[in-house]
């Protein structure tokens, strides 16, 4: 059964919440651990089910408070990055529609690395993630 989007959120934003309870801010504890399989659950739609991803990106990018750094952050380096070294083509229409209607979107991109980015994704993530960009 696929979760739902306020359950991903909801998982997502309680596994965080463990680790800063433990002030473990590296993830070497077991603190939240009922709530790893939200980690794993992203980690695989962003490698195969990208729509998904991005519905549940998108969900927990619109919860968080954007003064919460680290929050931003780790949905920054870790699913936002993972799907697009996976999907970079597939997705960039829709985060350049999101940085259009949401400029404040912005400040989650800057949070991505390139990794295993393709390089032309990772010029136009550059560009869009740019203060000065009007996308």
């Amino acid at each position: 059964m696929t979760p739902s989007l306020s359950d991903i959120s909801d998982a997502w934003f309680a596994f965080h919440r463990a680790h800063d309870e433990s002030g473990d801010y590296a993830h070497r504890t077991n603190a939240g651990e009922e709530f790893f399989w939200v980690i794993e659950y992203l980690g695989d739609v962003a490698r195969h089910e990208p729509q998904a991803c991005w519905d549940a990106i998108s969900f927990i990018w619109a919860r968080t408070d954007e003064n919460d750094m680290a929050r931003l952050a780790s949905l920054a380096a870790g699913p936002l990055e993972d799907l697009l070294a996976s999907h970079g083509e597939i997705i960039l229409p829709w985060i350049e529609q999101m940085c259009l209607t949401k400029p404040r979107f912005k400040i989650l991109l800057r949070g991505v690395w390139q990794n295993a980015i393709a390089a032309n994704v990772w010029d136009r993530i550059n560009q869009l993630s740019s203060p000065t960009d009007h996308a």
